[in-house]
């Protein structure tokens, strides 16, 4: 869980500020809502419109390299309403790590090129996502096709909500693939990357179900999706130009686009927020 406010109580009835991704089942959980006060915040922090590169890449080097494996753009714990845009990043093996408790993170119109493949089979990340109410946006790896990689990732117990919109990679070696231990609430939509929403089984530690409560929209690459016990995952308008979806989740209208083509947009637009991307839909 995340910290969180109550808007609302009615009775018994508790309203969250930020609705929960996952479900709470008393038959197999003991359930407690605790008052807490979270640490002091820093906000507002932004950096954009800049290149950074490794001038002997790190891309490539084994994950036990602790030297090379620091993200070149971290968000720590309690940063929130902060953000990156507009970079070109080039030779690192992690471009950004967004802790758990960050929230209201944004990443945004960023390259990241990973020159180098990885050896063995512990692959790195471009973007890991620990945090909540984290966007990322028309972002892109543009390194080898050949070099592997989770490139947009939740760690263990993520929660949501978290957002990825239009990503891009170079081939489907790199992946959108939550990675451990049920992480709650990912939307992907509007991107041909592969993506996984799958049960990990014994992979590295013993990863097991990686990801609950997620949702994928107007999919058109390589998609495979499952669902956990007392969970959902859904996979709508998945598996367009031939890709057929895989999996036991909740397959709706796959091999074509669905309207709105993007319901990140339209629900903002439900509560009053509207914004431009790209070309209309």
């Amino acid at each position: 869980m995340t910290p969180n406010q109550i808007s609302g109580v009615y009775g018994n009835n508790i309203t969250l500020k930020i609705p929960l991704t996952d479900n709470i089942d008393l038959d197999y959980l003991q359930p407690e809502l605790i008052v807490y006060t979270p640490p002091e915040t820093n906000s507002e922090m932004g950096i954009r419109d800049i290149s950074i590169e490794v001038p002997e890449t790190c891309s490539g080097a084994p994950l036990s390299n602790k030297t090379c494996n620091s993200a070149a753009v971290y968000f720590p714990s309690w940063i929130v309403d902060s953000w990156a845009s507009g970079l070109t990043l080039k030779g690192f093996n992690k471009f950004f790590q967004i802790d758990q408790d960050a929230s209201r993170i944004t990443i945004q119109n960023t390259t990241m090129n990973r020159d180098k493949d990885i050896s063995g089979s512990a692959l790195p990340f471009d973007i890991n996502i620990q945090g909540s109410q984290v966007l990322v946006q028309d972002c892109e790896q543009v390194g080898l096709p050949s070099a592997r990689c989770f490139s947009v990732a939740t760690g263990s117990l993520t929660p949501g909500p978290n957002a990825v919109l239009r990503h891009k990679t170079k081939s489907n070696s790199q992946t959108i693939y939550p990675h451990q231990r049920w992480a709650q609430g990912l939307l992907v939509e509007d991107t041909s990357v592969a993506t996984y929403f799958v049960n990990r089984n014994t992979k590295g530690s013993g990863h097991g179900w990686s990801i609950n409560g997620g949702v994928g929209w107007n999919i058109d690459g390589y998609c495979e999706f499952e669902s956990p016990p007392t969970g959902i995952n859904w996979c709508i308008g998945c598996g367009g130009n031939g890709n057929d979806p895989k999996g036991n989740a909740t397959f709706l209208e796959s091999g074509m686009q669905v309207e709105p083509r993007s319901l990140f947009q339209k629900q903002l637009e439900n509560r009053g927020v509207y914004r431009y991307d790209g070309e209309e839909s």
